[in-house]
């Protein structure tokens, strides 16, 4: 007869620690390790939806906070010393950084940067000559909750057309191979030339270089001639033109006269859920029809889905939400208001961002009702009046 090979008691002990060991193989990693996005979440109250999802911007762990002291342009506290680098940093704004940052030159930004306006009041930043932001060849950055503001001279800071906004500079410029950008909770108003592009100029005939896994949210565009743009130099061969991939997602388009947002050269634009008004301006009339809210040119492909279109009371021409040149549209879902004119084109040759792989995301597309869209303009823009984010 076999003896037992433990006793009673040391067989409970064994099997009380082997059942802890299984928890903590299974369990135990997701408490002593929480995935990056789920500490992004609890830092920013937020994650990017859409093509710029799995964009983290600054480090996630502690000891690479830079504080903002002061309003200078450039030097030891400035915004300049903190975002002009490739090393993780988060950076926040004390009580003496907070205000308007008056610019001599653009900021650059680094990679692995994540730019952190919230708190007791706005943090503006402002220029007279050229974009105040360029995000050239760099990654994994977030900006968020400030103010963008171009003044320049009277011809940029007010254009009636076009031409008026040559030279003009603009807010943030995404340029050469940028990748994973989140652009987030901002506000943008007298911008000069665009308030946000993601653009290539094509360096080399084979740079395949530009803007690409990019989201746009949560931000306020008004008062502007141009709001986005999302594309390629127009003189650029097909086989020049890089993947551009850009999404849209609620943000509100005020008072903009046209480009809200444009999607041009090959580029691919989503825009869900934004709440677009008022394009055109106060003279918009039928004999000057070049006021328009979205567009597609140039074989871009832009699928805008359940966003609102309200027009502004003005000439018939001027009520044209989606204007087309030579790209596609396909258009789902979206509320007209005000007469505002909502037209697709070879809606079978837009992308479906569930089916891009491999950066495709799933969602369930929101219906745009008048709760939505109050909600959406209520939440726009930089968050204030809260507590300046704990970074340690």
């Amino acid at each position: 007869m076999l003896k037992p090979m433990l006793s009673g008691k040391s067989f409970s002990s064994l099997f009380v620690f082997t059942i802890v060991a299984i928890l903590f193989i299974f369990y135990g990693q997701s408490y002593s390790q929480p995935d990056a996005q789920e500490v992004l979440l609890a830092k920013m109250g937020a994650l990017p939806f859409g093509y710029g999802q799995h964009t983290l911007g600054g480090c996630l762990n502690s000891g690479c906070k830079c504080e903002v002291t002061n309003l200078n342009d450039s030097g030891s506290g400035s915004l300049r010393s903190c975002v002009e680098s490739d090393l993780p940093k988060w950076v926040v704004f004390g009580g003496g950084g907070r205000g308007i940052i008056k610019l001599q030159t653009p900021l650059l930004v680094g990679s692995n940067t994540t730019v952190d306006g919230r708190g007791p009041n706005a943090v503006t930043i402002q220029t007279s000559l050229g974009h105040i932001m360029y995000i050239a060849d760099s990654s994994n950055i977030i900006i968020s909750d400030l103010s963008f503001r171009v003044l320049l001279n009277a011809r940029c800071s007010n254009p009636k057309r076009a031409a008026d906004t040559m030279n003009c500079g603009g807010g943030i410029s995404i340029v050469g191979a940028s990748k994973n950008v989140w652009i987030n909770q901002n506000l943008f108003e007298s911008c000069g030339g665009k308030c946000v592009q993601a653009w290539t100029a094509g360096k080399t005939p084979d740079s395949q270089e530009g803007g690409d896994l990019i989201t746009i949210s949560g931000n306020l565009f008004r008062k502007s001639f141009y709001g986005a743009l999302v594309g390629a130099a127009h003189d650029l061969k097909n086989n020049q033109i890089p993947t551009m991939r850009v999404t849209f997602y609620r943000n509100v388009f005020d008072n903009i006269d046209r480009r809200s947002p444009r999607a041009s050269e090959l580029s691919r634009v989503h825009a869900l859920n934004n709440v677009v008004k008022n394009w055109g301006s106060d003279i918009c009339h039928d004999a000057i029809a070049e006021a328009f809210a979205a567009s597609s040119r140039s074989g871009a492909q832009l699928f805008l889905e359940n966003n609102l279109f309200s027009a502004r009371n003005s000439a018939q021409a001027c009520k044209v939400a989606t204007n087309i040149e030579g790209g596609f549209v396909r258009a789902t879902g979206n509320v007209s208001e005000n007469g505002a004119i909502i037209r697709q084109y070879g809606p079978t040759r837009v992308f479906d961002p569930h089916k891009v792989a491999p950066e495709y995301y799933d969602y369930t597309p929101e219906p745009m009702t008048a709760a939505l869209e109050a909600y959406v303009e209520r939440n726009v823009g930089p968050r204030l009046n809260v507590p300046v984010p704990d970074i340690p």
